[in-house]
């Protein structure tokens, strides 16, 4: 039965992994610094027309 146990401990391996996936999403956040370099962009295209 302590063997049973055990692979229930691999299991929790298994949500690590779920872990850095995490770090995808993040990446999503550095996809969101892009946009906001095309709002600077736009302040820039502004100050041109002025």
């Amino acid at each position: 039965p302590s063997p049973a146990p055990a692979s229930t401990a691999p299991a929790s391996t298994a949500p690590a992994p779920t872990a850095p996936a995490s770090t995808a999403p993040a990446s999503t956040a550095p996809a969101s610094t892009a946009p906001a370099s095309t709002v600077p962009l736009g302040r820039g295209g502004g100050i041109k027309r002025g």
